[in-house]
């Protein structure tokens, strides 16, 4: 088994990058058509997915207006913890309004309906 290890690891990373890359490929509207057809396993993960997403978004943004005194990126309320279903519910509103979201790659498209639904003042 010793020297099938390095095999198996490379393997195993192997796979983590080819779903990553398949992840990357999907857009707006096929997000919401995998999150609408699948159980609540995959709704679970999905909404997890978009959450962390998110979440990595809200840290930029501090890093921008704390340590390089420049505007975020959008100006949600400063105690708001979204979940990951009214993160879903923003994405599929935004796509609604702008059709063009459903073809945008679903980390984008969620950027930039965050940016819509929480605008900064002044922009």
């Amino acid at each position: 088994m010793g020297s099938q290890m390095p095999k198996l690891i490379f393997v195993f990373f192997l796979c983590l990058w080819a779903s990553n890359a398949k992840a990357q490929s999907e857009n707006g509207a096929d997000l919401l058509r995998i999150y609408d057809s699948g159980g609540p396993e995959v709704q679970k993960i999905t909404e997890m997915g978009l959450t962390n997403f998110q979440e990595g978004l809200a840290w930029a943004n501090i890093f921008l207006e704390k340590s390089r005194h420049e505007n975020p990126f959008y100006c949600a309320p400063a105690n708001l913890a979204l979940t990951g279903q009214q993160i879903i519910n923003i994405l599929r509103r935004a796509i609604k309004e702008q059709p063009y979201l459903g073809k945008t790659p679903f980390r984008l498209a969620t950027f930039m309906a965050l940016q819509t639904t929480f605008p900064c003042p002044g922009k």
